[in-house]
């Protein structure tokens, strides 16, 4: 028999969670492997380093191939571009990492689930084959109120579906949300929805889960187009 915890709906009911009994809505998990800051000014430390420390490795590179083999004007503009693509590879982790940490800290909010999410999304239109671009930019810009434009909505849209048929299914939307690590992973997907009963969108999650949520959306969205840009700028000098 499922649990019900201690805090409740906008309308005064319980909320069912499985089997979560002491946990509050919009809690922040307190596990051995959480994110805190110590981890998060290592992560900073670490991407400096490795920043300085690819850098040198290039200058290193460069020095020693000028050095066994005469480059003329072909071999030296190869050279650069390969060296530029090796750097876009090492933005784009980057970038990917900074995201990561975002899909982190949503899983550590206690109230944060797939299921609830995926509805928010939706719009509660539960007949639709799935979610599309227009279901996405009203939930962004009318639920969580987050200022973003049409052409934003529309490249994190296609960047998560997966499979191009113009709908966000389940299954995406949990490739796009879950953390990568595993730990993490479970912590999501084993939760079930909070909010059947309720018709409001706008009671979906508890006041600082959504700051969390328009947080990730954000820096999805500035990390897509930032990968853009650098898959732009490699393709120029192609």
């Amino acid at each position: 028999m499922s649990k019900t915890t201690g805090f409740t709906t906008a309308i005064g009911g319980p909320h069912t969670i499985g089997n979560f009994s002491d946990t509050n809505a919009g809690d922040i998990l307190n596990y051995p492997y959480s994110y805190d800051q110590d981890r998060a000014n290592e992560v900073i430390f670490q991407e400096k380093l490795y920043k300085a420390s690819r850098d040198e490795s290039f200058k290193l590179a460069e020095t020693r191939t000028s050095s066994l083999y005469p480059l003329n004007t072909n071999s030296n503009s190869s050279f650069a571009l390969a060296r530029d693509f090796a750097e876009a590879l090492c933005d784009m982790c980057v970038l990917e990492g900074q995201l990561e940490k975002k899909r982190r800290d949503l899983a550590l909010r206690s109230d944060f689930n797939l299921c609830d999410t995926y509805k928010l999304f939706l719009n509660l239109q539960m007949g639709k084959p799935g979610v599309d671009c227009d279901d996405v930019y009203a939930a962004i810009t009318q639920n969580l109120e987050i200022e973003i434009s049409k052409d934003e909505v529309f490249i994190i849209f296609y960047k998560v579906d997966k499979d191009g048929d113009g709908y966000w299914s389940y299954d995406e939307l949990q490739q796009a949300f879950v953390p990568r690590e595993n730990e993490y992973a479970v912590l999501v997907n084993s939760r079930g929805g909070f909010y059947g009963g309720e018709s409001n969108l706008k009671n979906y999650f508890e006041g600082e889960t959504r700051n969390t949520l328009k947080r990730f959306i954000r820096a999805l969205c500035e990390c897509e187009i930032s990968v853009e840009l650098i898959r732009q700028k490699i393709s120029n000098k192609l």
